[in-house]
């Protein structure tokens, strides 16, 4: 047996009242984040040396002082922003030790992007809930079991608007013996995929070119539009609906394909 980390996706149905608190955590968790990197950046070039995580965690309850509005958000929930943006350094600095371009230097977070925040502990579900702190009981399509102790919850809003909650769960796993002889797999243009045994190619199903006529049209709608206008926002949210609809499905088609190989 050894211990794994599973991850379980599900779709969450917050009422309007929970889509206002989860703004307001994603605002401050935003804010925090930023601030952070600020304030990094700042150092770096008044003293040569950057921040660690400790020392900005000291900051920030000086910063909660001086902005009593954070306190409207968790305050876990903060300082696992703040522990994101040190994860997001320490990958910056091992890519550029193993001399990968680009490196990748963590961005500010924009308000119309994808949002994330993550609670460590008081949460839990029950039948067809999910109990979030600081937003009550949220209505959660379960559509898989959770099995193993859970650790962490993620709660994502897409650019679509949609609402997603990511729960990370510790579980004791047995050892899976080889199903078959190693395969080769060669990722192509014409073929998604081609084999070194005698399974046929898989094929690439091209999914943006099906929606490209429809992505075109909604593009050159937005375009006509007054940006920022209700009608613009709602078109907005049309195309990234879109977009994530093509990315569904190429992941679907890796997940099968990958499934498909490892029976």
């Amino acid at each position: 047996m050894r211990i794994v980390h599973q991850g379980y996706r599900f779709r969450i149905y917050p009422n309007q009242t929970q889509q206002e608190a989860m703004a307001v955590q994603f605002g401050h968790a935003r804010y925090v984040y930023n601030w952070g990197l600020s304030e990094r950046k700042t150092a770096y070039e008044e003293t040569g040396k950057g921040l660690s995580y400790n020392e900005q965690a000291k900051h920030l309850t000086d910063l909660k002082r001086e902005q009593p509005w954070l306190r409207e958000a968790d305050s876990q929930v903060l300082q696992q922003k703040l522990m994101d943006l040190n994860a997001a350094y320490q990958n910056f600095f091992e890519r550029v030790k193993k001399g990968i371009q680009p490196a990748g230097y963590p961005r500010f977070k924009r308000r119309k992007g994808e949002q994330k925040i993550r609670y460590p502990q008081r949460f839990k579900v029950e039948d067809n809930r999910i109990y979030l702190p600081k937003m009550g009981w949220v209505k959660v399509r379960l559509h898989r079991k959770l099995e193993g102790e859970m650790k962490s919850c993620t709660v994502t809003r897409t650019k679509s608007g949609a609402h997603f909650v990511s729960i990370l769960c510790e579980e004791e796993a047995p050892e899976v013996p080889p199903t078959g002889p190693e395969v080769g797999i060669d990722l192509g243009l014409l073929t998604f995929a081609t084999f070194s045994n005698d399974e046929p190619p898989a094929p690439n199903r091209r999914f943006l070119r099906q929606s490209e006529h429809k992505l075109k049209q909604l593009q050159r709608k937005l375009a006509r539009q007054d940006q920022g206008s209700r009608q613009w926002q709602r078109t907005r949210r049309r195309i990234a609906a879109l977009q994530e609809h093509i990315a569904n499905q190429r992941q679907d088609q890796q997940h099968r394909l990958s499934f498909y190989l490892t029976q």
